[in-house]
């Protein structure tokens, strides 16, 4: 693996006597595109928010950029580059698909000199050009989760977290979104994506890691973490063959 842009070491989190994430350790280096998949309730979504300071862990660290941002604020962690998307979409509603995305580009860790030129760029890539003075209100459940991945790109993050980027979305559609997350990979930026659509997400990550109960039961290439025996008994009910696209 590449140098280290994000080490998550021993992470633990509990709701009362509810254990949601469970002393998990992973790392993630530059240029990376990793997939975090498990069942619900895995703590898949509760990792998201310990890595990116919507909550405090009861246990563990968070280093990112060789910087410990355990605990920190979500502003103070944006600010080091790291961004995430959420489940729900979360746009202005009033304001044009171009504005949201401008938004973004405008509060980029990296301080683009024309942030417009950027917005462009990034509605090209998600094919939301054409809807570039639509409002939000106006769009269809694809493009507004287009809408949330263009944001977060558009902030030229050096690590972003996508949480289900392709649910809801089409086949055309999840081909158009995992076509701009390649190309943010290219452009430096690092990607760990949490998604139920397992065989979209093989396509396009070099590594998975696999979550149950709050604890990570396999991590490796894809081909193989699918097809262990605990991660098809907690999560996907038979294995994937690679081959030719099928579970078996």
């Amino acid at each position: 693996m590449s140098e280290e842009l994000l080490v998550v070491d021993s992470l633990t989190k509990r709701f009362g006597g509810l254990v949601a994430v469970n002393c998990v350790s992973f790392k993630i280096g530059d240029n990376e595109i990793v997939g975090l998949i498990g069942p619900n309730g895995a703590g898949k979504t509760t990792l998201f928010n310990l890595i990116t300071g919507f909550l405090k862990p009861d246990q563990g660290k968070v280093i990112f950029c060789n910087k410990d941002i355990t605990g920190k604020s979500p502003a103070y962690i944006s600010k080091l580059g790291l961004a995430r998307t959420f489940q729900i979409v979360r746009p202005f509603l009033n304001l044009k698909v171009f504005e949201n995305v401008l938004l973004a580009a405008m509060f980029s860790w990296k301080r683009e000199k024309n942030p417009q030129d950027v917005v462009e760029g990034v509605l090209r890539q998600l094919g939301l050009e054409h809807k570039a003075d639509v409002k939000a209100t106006q769009l269809t459940h694809g493009e507004l989760k287009r809408l949330g991945v263009a944001q977060a790109i558009a902030l030229k993050p050096r690590l972003l977290l996508l949480d289900e980027p392709f649910g809801g979305l089409s086949l055309k559609e999840i081909e158009i979104v995992s076509e701009a997350i390649k190309w943010l990979q290219k452009s430096g930026t690092s990607i760990l994506i949490v998604e139920h659509r397992v065989r979209e997400l093989m396509k396009l990550v070099g590594r998975v890691i696999a979550l149950d109960q709050g604890y990570v039961i396999a991590s490796g290439k894809p081909e193989e973490v699918v097809n262990e025996k605990r991660v098809i008994e907690a999560f996907l009910g038979r294995g994937i063959d690679f081959a030719s696209g099928r579970r078996s």
